[in-house]
């Protein structure tokens, strides 16, 4: 009941979204990431975002719909949630999709598939991932493409105000990694973190925070404080903000 009635506004949140794309993704299925839109309408102006995890184009679609000039560059490895944000955005070519994961080595890797795909990790899903979110234990695995971000995007790339923004099922510091020295081009980061290892070998918040103050980006948010089945804190979306 309660994952209906979150459904049930958060549909409602997205219909408030005045503009047409917004409300076809909706008839498609998908709907806007409207739990980020008050990090998105705070920082007013994105030119650059780069979205690591896009599944099938929730947080691409929120930034679009709020910033309409911003140009998207989306990461997603997986086929059937590709082909989902390749249809949403058919015929903007400010928006381009990447169909596979961003990390610190090129090559082809095992993806581990969740029985919900936004669940879906580059590492073993654990016990705990399963019991804290029912529905999401593996299902599976698969065959994926991983680049690096210097493979795809280059330094003039960066004009105006960039984002980069991860949900990655703990392969954060891999993104992160992967970036190389063009992370220092960005003037936000974005990045979804738990404070408990619900992927095997999973980097817990502390971690990810550490790497990315000692490359010059300071905490300037949270959002999203996600309790587990249990009644814990389990995860977070965290904004970081660069020093330019």
């Amino acid at each position: 009941m309660k994952v209906l009635l979150r459904k049930a506004v958060k549909g409602i949140r997205v219909l408030k979204l005045l503009d047409p794309l917004t409300r076809r993704a909706l008839l498609r299925g998908v709907a806007a990431s409207v739990e980020h839109k008050s990090i998105i309408s705070s920082i007013n102006r994105i030119d650059l975002l780069v979205d690591v995890g896009a599944n099938k184009g929730q947080f691409s679609l929120l930034v679009k719909s709020l910033l309409p000039s911003c140009r998207v560059v989306a990461f997603e490895p997986l086929p059937g949630e590709a082909l989902h944000f390749k249809e949403l955005f058919r015929g903007d070519s400010s928006v381009k999709l990447v169909p596979a994961a961003l990390g610190q080595v090129s090559g082809r890797e095992m993806i581990n598939i969740s029985k919900s795909p936004d669940s879906s990790s580059l590492l073993g899903i654990s016990s705990l991932q399963a019991h804290e979110f029912p529905g999401t234990a593996a299902a599976g695995t698969s065959s994926i493409d991983v680049v690096r971000l210097d493979q795809v995007l280059v330094s003039s790339d960066f004009c105006g105000v960039s984002m980069l923004k991860i949900d990655v099922q703990g392969y954060e510091l891999e993104v992160i990694r992967g970036c190389g020295d063009m992370l220092k081009d960005f003037d936000y980061i974005y990045v979804e973190c738990s404070f408990v290892q619900l992927y095997d070998h999973q980097p817990l918040f502390s971690e990810v925070h550490n790497c990315l103050e000692s490359n010059g980006f300071s905490i300037g948010g949270i959002e999203n404080l996600t309790r587990g089945r249990s009644g814990g804190l389990v995860q977070a979306d965290f904004l970081y903000i660069g020093k330019h």
